[in-house]
C-alpha cells in the first residue's frame, strides 16, 4: 500500500498541467493526502477578523483537486477556519460529497487506511500549532499539537494495532531550518510510537531525520501554492511516499516544483536535499532582528488597544477600526513558533 503525503496547496483561477513524471507519482499511490488550506465557500459567509491573510477557495477547486488524483484533504491549519465555524463545516461537507477523506476535522480522532486483506492498518491523526481556528474549551476547531488529549488517542491507535502517522501544520514560515523547540516534540511523538511526523506550514521544504524507529519530515513546503511567495524555494515541495506492507514501511522523498501552471519533478533534487539535511544549520538560530519583530508589533498592538480606553477613540482616525484590539497579543502567547522565537532567542543570550 501506497500513501504520498505533500504539503500546503491553495489555488486561485490559475490552471494546473501535471508533466508525465508527476501524474505517474499520483497515480501509483494508493492515497494522496495534501494540506487544503482554505475552506470552500459557497454562500455569501464573510470572513472573520483574524492576525493574517485570510483565504478561500470556490467550487472550481474539487475538479482541480480530482484532475491531480488527490484523495484526502488535511483541514487542521490556520486558514481552514477564517470564514467561521459554519462555513467551514460546509467545506468539508462539499468535499466529502464529492468523496475526498477529510483529516483534522473537529471531534474526530483518526482516519483509517486499511488495506484490502486488513493486514496492513494505518492511521493518520492531522493537527496543527495553536493558530487562528484552534478549538478552545471543546469548541468546533482543529486539534491543537500541544493538546494532551492527543496522546490518549494515540495511545489508542497504537493498541489496536496502526500504525500511526502524525501530519502536523506548524512551523516558522520561510526558513530552511526548523526551531529546535519543534525537534524537541516531534521526537516525543516517536518515542511515544509514531512511526512518522510529517509536517507543513513554512511554505518552504526542510531537512528531514531518521529517529529511534521513526522518522520526521520538519517542512514538505509548497505543492501547488497559487497565492505566490518570496523565498527562492516557495514553489518546490517534497512529496513523502510511504510503501507500507505487514513488516514495517519504507520512505522515499520526491521534490515537485509548481511554475508557471505546470507542476513537474524538480531537476535540481538531489543538490536541494544535500542543502537541506547537510548544508544547511540544523536548527534555525533566532536573530535578535525576528526576535524584535514580534515584540515590536506585539507592543504596537498593546499600545494602541490602550487608545481604546481614552477619548482619543473618538477621534476619525480610529473609527471602524477593530475592536478586538487584543487578537495579536493573544495571537503572539497562544501560537507556539511566534512564542518558541522568543523563547529560543532569549534562552541563547542568557547562556
Amino acid at each position: 500500500m501506497i500513501v504520498n503525503i505533500f504539503g500546503d496547496v491553495y489555488f486561485k483561477s490559475q490552471d494546473i498541467v501535471l508533466t508525465d513524471s508527476v501524474e505517474k507519482l499520483l497515480k501509483a499511490a494508493d492515497r494522496n493526502i495534501v494540506n487544503f488550506e482554505a475552506p470552500v465557500v459557497d454562500n455569501n459567509e464573510q470572513p472573520r477578523e483574524k492576525v493574517g491573510a485570510v483565504l478561500k477557495h470556490d467550487l472550481a477547486v474539487v475538479e482541480k483537486l480530482k484532475r491531480m488524483s488527490i484523495t484526502d484533504v488535511c483541514i487542521a491549519n490556520n486558514h481552514y477556519y477564517d470564514y467561521g465555524i459554519r462555513a467551514a463545516e460546509n467545506s468539508s461537507e462539499i468535499l466529502k460529497d464529492h468523496g475526498f477523506v477529510i483529516h483534522g476535522e473537529y471531534g474526530k480522532d483518526y482516519q483509517k487506511i486499511i488495506s484490502d486483506d486488513g493486514t496492513i492498518k494505518v492511521a493518520i491523526f492531522n493537527v496543527a500549532e495553536s493558530e487562528y481556528g484552534v478549538s478552545v474549551n471543546d469548541k468546533p476547531g482543529f486539534t491543537s499539537v500541544l493538546d494532551t488529549s492527543l496522546y490518549n488517542q494515540l495511545a489508542k491507535a497504537l493498541n489496536n494495532g496502526f500504525k500511526v502517522i502524525l501530519i502536523v501544520h506548524a512551523g516558522l514560515e520561510n526558513e530552511l531550518s526548523p526551531l529546535l523547540s519543534w525537534s524537541e516534540i516531534y521526537r516525543k511523538f516517536i518515542d511515544f510510537g509514531v512511526c512518522a511526523v510529517v509536517a507543513h506550514h513554512p511554505h518552504v521544504p526542510q531537512r528531514y531525520e531518521y529517529y529511534k524507529d521513526g522518522v520526521i519530515y520538519y517542512s514538505l513546503g509548497n505543492f501547488v501554492f497559487q497565492g505566490g511567495g518570496s523565498h527562492e524555494y516557495s514553489n518546490v515541495g517534497q512529496c513523502v511516499s510511504f510503501k507500507f506492507d505487514s513488516a514495517g514501511f519504507e520512505a522515499s522523498v520526491y521534490y515537485t516544483r509548481y511554475d508557471n501552471s505546470t507542476l513537474d519533478i524538480y531537476d535540481r533534487a538531489d543538490e536541494l536535499d544535500d542543502l537541506l539535511n547537510h548544508k544547511v544549520a540544523k536548527y534555525h538560530k533566532v536573530t535578535e532582528e525576528e526576535y524584535n519583530k514580534y515584540c515590536k508589533i506585539d507592543y504596537k498592538r498593546f499600545i494602541s488597544a490602550m487608545v481604546y480606553k481614552t477619548p482619543l477613540v473618538r477621534l476619525p482616525f480610529f473609527k471602524n477600526r477593530s475592536k478586538r484590539q487584543f487578537d495579536f497579543h493573544l495571537h503572539n502567547l497562544r501560537f507556539e513558533t511566534h512564542r518558541f522565537v522568543q523563547l529560543e532567542y532569549l534562552e541563547d543570550k542568557l547562556k
